[in-house]
């Protein structure tokens, strides 16, 4: 068999209910070692299922509804979903053919309506009990079937159970506390009217289930599949933090005047005691004041770090001296800034009052490290000693 034509046709030219795939097959082959010449069998035109041969589904297909069935509560800003166990079922029966852009319409698609005067779903009183019927007094309520393609997924997943799975979303905005139907139903016809189920076939046209145009009185839908659930009134995390809004703070809020002065004599050239801004942990959007005095704040800066390069014995100390990469651009920084300096010495001052504790806690960190080490060098010890085992011994 040297090629197949797989093409579909029928709907996506002559809007056929099934689509037609026309099958071309040329056999060749050798006759005592001399080629012959290739044999075209007769062209042949398989149809394949459509949306009206279903009559029902396996509801095994569906492995998770979102919401689920009879949820209470649900966020009104929730997306409703559903999802199957096959990759290619929201598309399996699709009758059309993908437009330029390559988008394949589906051959279903998940309405959720609210429930109200004018919104039913029922069981059929027919041979197809096991497909409901949706009936809605206006396609007002139902998503616009241009956009179908744009609402069904399929997903690659690699666990034990399925190698891939799709969903069909949505694009229903729901209402606050108000009870839901979600239904799977199909968007194209299931049969052209006037016609017998027996007489299905190639000759009927493809028209959508419904349009977004209005519609003079109520319709049935066929459903597949439907399930209920309910919103409420107060919404989810997003709705809460919809609702902060952000308060000014008065300006002096989020730091304190720190007063600094010089407290031994003489003071350094050009000191003037100041007042410098203390911020704490919580900032303002505003930023706060400079130091009152410039020029004091630059000549006790310099006299600061003239100060902490001293030896150790006589000099303030140099905070993070020991923890900085030697010419760290912020080490001056911190041990420059009298305010930076309160922060590092509370910070110090609750060190060394738990020290103990900190101390105590930092062995049992490396308690923990020495038996990871040590399993890693039995583990070590143990691979290397396979591997001996396993060498070929020496020849004689």
């Amino acid at each position: 068999m040297d090629a197949i034509g797989d093409r579909r046709g029928g709907v996506g030219a002559a809007g056929a209910l099934r689509a037609q795939l026309p099958i071309d097959v040329q056999v060749g082959g050798t006759i005592d070692a001399a080629a012959a010449p290739p044999v075209s069998a007769p062209p042949l035109v398989a149809q394949t299922l459509g949306p009206g041969d279903v009559l029902a589904i396996d509801p095994r297909v569906v492995i998770r509804t979102e919401p689920g069935p009879y949820a209470q509560g649900v966020p009104a800003n929730s997306l409703v979903a559903i999802e199957f166990s096959r990759s290619d079922f929201p598309w399996m029966f699709s009758p059309l053919t993908p437009d330029a852009q390559l988008r394949l319409q589906p051959w279903l698609m998940l309405i959720v309506v609210p429930r109200r005067p004018g919104i039913s779903l029922r069981s059929r009183d027919n041979a197809d009990s096991s497909v409901q019927v949706l009936t809605v007094d206006s396609a007002s309520e139902l998503p616009d079937l241009a956009e179908a393609w744009a609402w069904a997924h399929a997903q690659t997943v690699s666990d034990a159970t399925t190698s891939g799975r799709s969903r069909l979303v949505s694009p229903r905005r729901l209402e606050r506390a108000t009870s839901h139907y979600a239904c799977l139903a199909t968007d194209v016809q299931r049969r052209p009217p006037g016609r017998a189920r027996s007489e299905r076939g190639a000759g009927g046209t493809s028209r959508p289930a419904w349009t977004t145009a209005a519609v003079a009185g109520s319709f049935d839908l066929p459903v597949y599949y439907a399930w209920s659930f309910a919103t409420g009134e107060a919404g989810d995390f997003h709705d809460l933090v919809a609702k902060l809004h952000a308060q000014p703070l008065p300006a002096e809020a989020g730091w304190r005047p720190l007063s600094i002065d010089f407290p031994t004599t003489p003071a350094p050239a050009g000191f003037h005691p100041f007042t410098a801004p203390l911020e704490g942990v919580l900032r303002n959007l505003a930023d706060p004041p400079a130091p009152s005095d410039p020029a004091a704040a630059a000549s006790i800066r310099t006299e600061l770090l003239r100060v902490t390069g001293l030896p150790r014995t006589v000099a303030p100390p140099r905070y993070g001296q020991a923890q900085a990469v030697i010419g760290a651009p912020w080490l001056d920084d911190l041990n420059a800034n009298p305010v930076a300096r309160i922060a590092a010495a509370t910070g110090t001052r609750v060190v060394q009052a738990r020290q103990e504790e900190l101390v105590a806690e930092a062995w049992n960190q490396a308690a923990e490290m020495q038996r990871a080490n040590q399993q890693r060098r039995q583990a070590d010890a143990a691979l290397r000693g396979r591997r001996r085992l396993d060498a070929p011994s020496p020849a004689p």
